[in-house]
């Protein structure tokens, strides 16, 4: 086997590329990161919330977001997924994301195929790659009147609220470092070497890579990481001759219901130092959803009756709706390259959806009143957490990787990511994509 130019290549420089490329070079490895993309943050890779523009304002930053992704088909029937969409920047969704961490729940949603001690190990690992924090605003007056007002209704139904886990820490009672691949790579090993360019297709030499086409140059390696999300893997494996009767198929993502609350005025007195409420409801079995009870963003348009609130008495809620893998759930390409989706909403889904639409009235109900036009509201199906599109299991026909990500049929293709959850998971799957990866480059290691 000849010498390779370099001990990995990692495709994607995002939360989960930069993870990745991190415990590989701290092994003592060269990696080479290849991102399409440009950077639009300073220094490259870091999250563009801690620009002081849009910290002064937090709710124009999913406006924001609008600016730096790439709708597939914007126009499309909710079954065809009209907010599914990519990005092509440094740092990818990584410096854009709200940067909310909860763990899956070992028994409800999280994969079985790790013993619990690996699991917290994994997941021990990524947070401090991210520097995840639960009790960074455990003192806002405005989160203990939040749980005064919640608790018994939540206790009779079996649930209770958290702190909310953050990547990144406090700087102020309102201000916030979020974290981002940049954060990641600095603390560890100057072993990475970005390369700005457009990934085209694997070299293979029948079943083992052997390189990365870049642009029209080939970067040698006996280990690739796809890094590159749930849309992007696939696409990879499709341009590089891969098939697999999987790919593409048992997708999943998270319709999020959101809406934002003006808290009863005889119930709050805070200064105007109180720190951000950040609270979390976890999934129980009788309620399978995540909920989170926050201020942090709103992505709705305020009526303009209803401008003069106080910021302190606002807070959002939102809820993430989980929709179940089914092998029928699927994303193709046409004859011209384009990519096209078919996750329909199917009935369990929608009674679970109606359950959550009912469960956040009640909350809302606790704490005061709806802030005029932003009743709350599902966001375009496809737009949050698309998943399972590479998704990881036994080599039957059912899955594209081995339980470490390896590529069934393949040797040093690794694919890592959201694309990987094989699971209906019930919270933001970043942590747990990125517990995924990190065993699973850590497996190869040992």
């Amino acid at each position: 086997m000849p010498v390779a130019q370099w001990d990995d290549i990692v495709i994607g420089s995002g939360l989960t590329g930069a993870c990745v490329a991190r415990t590989l070079a701290d092994a003592g490895r060269q990696v080479l990161m290849v991102e399409r993309g440009q950077p639009v943050s300073e220094p490259a890779g870091s999250h563009l919330r801690n620009r002081s523009d849009y910290r002064k304002d937090p709710d124009g930053w999913f406006g924001t977001v609008d600016r730096y992704v790439t709708y597939l088909d914007s126009d499309a029937d909710d079954p065809a997924l009209p907010g599914a969409y990519t990005s092509s920047i440094v740092g990818g969704s990584g410096i854009l994301w709200t940067n909310n961490c909860p763990r899956a729940t070992a028994g409800l949603d999280q994969p079985d195929h790790l013993q619990e001690r690996e699991w917290e190990e994994a997941y021990r690992q990524a947070e401090i790659y991210l520097d995840v924090r639960r009790e960074e605003f455990a003192d806002s007056r405005r989160a203990s009147v939040i749980r005064a007002a919640l608790q018994d209704t939540l206790s009779e139904q079996g649930r209770s609220l958290c702190h909310l886990p953050l990547a990144g820490r406090r700087l102020g009672p309102e201000t916030i470092h979020y974290s981002a691949p940049a954060d990641v790579l600095a603390a560890g090993s100057r072993r990475v070497t970005r390369l700005d360019g457009s990934a085209e297709r694997l070299e293979l030499n029948g079943n083992q890579v052997s390189g990365v086409w870049v642009g029209e140059t080939l970067h040698t390696t006996h280990h690739v990481v796809l890094a590159t999300g749930a849309v992007d893997a696939p696409l990879m494996l499709w341009r590089s001759g891969i098939a697999n009767p999987a790919l593409g198929r048992h997708l999943s993502f998270h319709p999020v219901l959101a809406t934002q609350v003006v808290l009863d005025e005889g119930s709050i007195a805070v200064s105007e130092n109180d720190p951000l409420p950040r609270l979390g409801i976890p999934a129980t079995p009788s309620h399978p959803w995540f909920v989170m009870v926050l201020r942090d963003t709103n992505p709705l348009p305020v009526d303009p009756s209803d401008l003069a609130v106080p910021p302190h008495r606002l807070v959002e809620i939102q809820a993430f709706g989980p929709i179940d893998p089914h092998p029928d759930n699927r994303m193709w390409l046409d004859g011209s390259g384009a990519v096209h989706f078919d996750v329909p909403i199917r009935p369990t889904d929608q009674e679970r959806l109606n359950a959550i639409e009912s469960d956040v009235m009640g909350l809302v109900q606790g704490l005061g009143r709806l802030r005029r036009g932003c009743e709350p509201r599902w966001s375009p199906p496809g737009t949050a957490h698309l998943m399972g599109s590479c998704r990881m299991g036994a080599e039957d026909g059912t899955s594209v990787t081995n339980q470490n990500g390896t590529l069934h049929g393949f040797e040093g293709v690794d694919i890592a990511g959201n694309a990987v959850i094989p699971t209906r998971l019930l919270v933001n799957p970043t942590l747990t994509s990125l517990a995924l990866a990190i065993h699973g480059q850590r497996a190869r290691l040992s």
